[in-house]
């Protein structure tokens, strides 16, 4: 990737090493905060240290064996020496900010190419106030994450015409999750529908060539991960788990008859349309909010090219239909899958529009100025609106106290006590609590029946009393009682002494007799 030499001096990297900075900083804070919990920070952080230290593949006690049951992911591998110079949850956040940053520059110089001009430089600054950027960059560590910098590299390859980086990028974007392979065969369509006046020609060029070994490559590819998530949920002792081998087809689609398999939810949708338009209309005005989310910071550009929706509609769909209203949240991770199709096709929408070199001769240089400046005003302005909008982040405007990310005596109160639990000792806690213990193999979180040494509570939290929050994980792996209920059935059995206490927060140590530590 050639970048000017005076690229290190420009707005556009400035503006990407802030965001890392200051998304590095939030992130962290965090983390030490509280904020962050076992589902996901926890169990990818424990999923890496059994890696290195335990001789079990990305095994973690939060889905209860390989992280391969749930999800195939083998970017980890790659992961594993970068973590393993710096074994802390806190790497991985790090990580996620910097690749989620680093996605502005390929933005930057598809923009470029295509554009220009002076708008070119407008893109990547949007990318970074962007708010579903955001909400994936705030909410604990997920390696699909990365895919806006793989999927927008890519790109760039492609329209280079470089066919060997142009799959290294695709292959490094299909390793972070098994369902990103809906965007690699979104992206080749999108590459044969605009090349489809070559498709009858022989011999076959390399235009069509290219987008059919990216289709076939995104469709093995999703093949492939479940067999191996269907091996890995043998091995775990999952293997009835769900008749498809891939639960989340049920857990997601369920209304869509998602529990008997992919073809299924298709049978589903062809044979009864009224149910598919029911599940797509169903909770409309959360829907609307998350359309209004994803494509007004872009001025809704994404819709001019018509060809280019192809890009983020697929997923958008699959989105739109799912149960859970996770998905069409711009507070989770799953809105990243979609961020590189609506830049690239807001690119090719203002280029459509006519501002690209060919029609600037016509165009005022002060007109371009002054609404390039508009542009950003606006951006800025909508990614403030639709910053409260993400829950999470909100807690940093005061919205809501238990997200935010501020060290207080509390919580001050929660790390000191942290010190008093041994490093290789068994622990059961509550999942904020866990990505702390997460670098020991026996570190539990909610209702593990394994016996531990040590039960940490803090009562003054959230999610101490809304444990049952973790439904998800219940119905795979068993209807178990609220935290507070089964903490007090083990307590209740005299094993344990209570060791420390201090503003609710409660660690009970086995065998213990002695008189309580409790701080005032």
């Amino acid at each position: 990737m050639r970048i000017d030499k005076n690229f290190i001096k420009s707005p556009v990297f400035l503006a990407t090493i802030v965001y890392i900075s200051v998304f590095s900083f939030l992130t962290t804070l965090r983390y030490y905060s509280f904020v962050a919990t076992a589902w996901d920070l926890g169990e990818f952080s424990q999923s890496m240290w059994t890696t290195l230290h335990a001789k079990k593949l990305f095994y973690n006690n939060v889905e209860f064996g390989s992280h391969f049951h749930v999800h195939f992911r083998p970017i980890l591998f790659l992961l594993l020496p970068i973590y393993a110079l710096f074994e802390s949850p806190v790497t991985l956040l790090v990580l996620k900010s910097i690749l989620l940053g680093f996605g502005a520059i390929p933005l930057y110089l598809i923009s470029k190419q295509e554009l220009k001009n002076h708008f070119a430089i407008l893109f990547p600054f949007l990318y970074l106030l962007y708010p579903a950027l955001h909400g994936a960059n705030w909410f604990d560590f997920h390696p699909e994450n990365f895919v806006p910098f793989f999927i927008l590299m890519s790109f760039y390859y492609y329209k280079k015409d470089k066919t060997l980086p142009y799959f290294f990028f695709l292959l490094l974007a299909l390793m972070t999750k098994e369902d990103v392979s809906l965007v690699i065969i979104s992206l080749g369509l999108y590459f044969l529908i605009v090349n489809r006046k070559l498709l009858f020609k022989r011999p076959v060029s390399k235009e069509i060539l290219t987008p059919l070994v990216t289709i076939i490559l995104g469709f093995l590819w999703f093949l492939f991960s479940l067999q191996i998530i269907q091996y890995f949920l043998q091995v775990d002792g999952y293997a009835g788990l769900t008749s498809s081998g891939y639960v989340h087809f049920g857990n997601a689609f369920g209304r869509l008859g998602g529990n008997g398999g992919l073809l299924n939810i298709v049978k589903t949708v062809v044979t009864n349309p009224l149910l598919f338009f029911q599940v797509l209309f169903s909770d409309y005005l959360t829907k609307i909010i998350f359309l209004l989310a994803l494509f007004l910071p872009v001025a809704f550009l994404s819709f001019v090219d018509i060809k280019t929706i192809l890009l983020f509609s697929p997923t958008l769909m699959i989105y739109l239909l799912a149960d859970s209203p996770n998905y069409y949240s711009i507070s989770y991770q799953y809105s990243g899958l979609l961020v590189p199709g609506i830049f690239i096709s807001a690119i090719y929408g203002m280029k459509k529009l006519g501002f690209n070199k060919s029609r600037l001769g016509a165009l005022n240089i002060e007109w371009i100025h002054s609404h390039t400046r508009l542009l950003l005003i606006s951006a800025v302005v909508m990614g403030v609106i639709f910053f409260s909008l993400v829950p999470s982040i909100s807690g940093l405007l005061g919205t809501d106290e238990q997200s935010k990310p501020i060290i207080n005596y509390h919580r001050l109160a929660l790390l000191e006590t942290l010190s008093y639990i041994p490093p290789n000792a068994s622990v059961l806690t509550q999942r904020e609590i866990f990505p702390h213990l997460s670098h020991r193999l026996p570190a539990y979180v909610y209702y593990n029946t394994t016996p531990v040494e040590y039960i940490l509570i803090d009562t003054a939290s959230y999610w101490y009393e809304n444990s049952a929050l973790a439904k998800e994980y219940q119905m795979m792996y068993g209807e178990q009682p609220p935290f507070p209920e089964y903490v007090e059935g083990i307590l209740t059995s005299g094993k344990y002494g209570l060791l420390i206490y201090w503003d609710g927060i409660y660690l009970f140590k086995e065998g213990y007799r002695d008189e309580p530590i409790i701080f005032k």
